[in-house]
């Protein structure tokens, strides 16, 4: 499902002649963003002169929502100009289930990507995804997607194709371990034909819970996601399912942020934060991180 807050009538395309709209329903408390109207889009709608009907975006995506010209995508676009600042930055913060850990050999069964402003959830896309290949039983057992659930799930193509429509132009991505998860992207978007999207998921424009951890809590025994969840009082009763984890992972890295503002009041842009994070890490140095990092274990 996607869901977003817009303040305008949202414009119609032309599908073969049939419109293509979006289906809502109004909140109960208004957006500061946009106080006149807050809107939850949960649906999207083919309308022709005959008849309508709705098509959930959920764990089934439709490929007319790749063709769909409406202006949603703008308003969440999230900038990465270093000069934006913190308290105006759209995060998006991501995570994928896969088959395993090698992008070149495994396949992906999952994917959620989440909008964030000052730590409130604004958009959202979540699906599984038919990986082409069998799930392995130790991966049904830890992330609990069997090979009956993705049996019908959308193909990789379309869903990257709506994930990378979905995030924008220069996305800020946050995730933990994000690079294996940018990896596995960037891999699939080459073999998918979709090589001019990798420009949508830049390391160098992400940021690692992990690794901002190790800078701002030194000395912790363990970094990975459930010991930082553990730390904020973080409670995930759904690990490695995608959407659990992504909202794990953001309220992990809210709560760094929180912390490193209130060590360094100066620190107040995304350009500061990158800057505080260190070096990005390279693809050159990702795919031995990856091997190293066993993600299923760390987490």
């Amino acid at each position: 499902m996607i869901e977003g807050v817009y303040s305008n009538r949202i414009s119609q395309g032309k599908l073969g002649g049939a419109g293509l709209g979006i289906s809502h329903r109004t909140r109960s408390q208004p957006n500061k963003m946009f106080p006149n109207l807050t809107i939850r889009f949960s649906s999207l709608e083919r309308r022709s002169s005959r008849r309508q009907f709705g098509i959930m975006l959920g764990q089934k995506v439709s490929d007319m929502f790749l063709r769909a010209k409406f202006s949603i995508q703008n308003l969440f676009s999230a900038q990465a100009d270093p000069s934006t600042p913190l308290s105006d930055a759209i995060f998006t913060v991501l995570d994928l289930e896969t088959t395993g850990l090698e992008p070149e050999n495994e396949a992906i069964t999952e994917v959620s990507a989440i909008k964030y402003k000052n730590g409130r959830e604004i958009a959202k896309y979540t699906t599984l995804v038919h990986p082409q290949i069998p799930i392995p039983p130790f991966i049904e057992k830890l992330t609990g997607i069997t090979n009956d659930m993705v049996a019908h799930a959308p193909d990789t193509q379309p869903v990257l194709k709506n994930l990378a429509a979905f995030v924008g132009p220069s996305p800020l991505i946050v995730g933990q371990f994000i690079n294996i998860d940018i990896l596995f992207i960037r891999n699939h978007l080459d073999k998918k034909d979709l090589s001019k999207l990798k420009d949508r998921f830049q390391l160098e424009n992400a940021f690692c819970t992990k690794t901002l951890a190790q800078v701002a809590i030194p000395g912790l025994k363990n970094y990975g996601g459930s010991a930082l969840a553990r730390y904020f009082n973080i409670k995930n009763p759904g690990a490695h399912r995608a959407e659990n984890d992504v909202k794990t992972s953001a309220q992990t890295f809210y709560g760094l942020l929180q912390k490193i503002q209130q060590d360094n009041p100066a620190l107040k842009t995304v350009g500061e934060l990158r800057q505080y994070q260190g070096p990005p890490i390279t693809e050159h140095d990702a795919i031995p991180a990856i091997l190293q990092q066993k993600k299923p274990d760390s987490e």
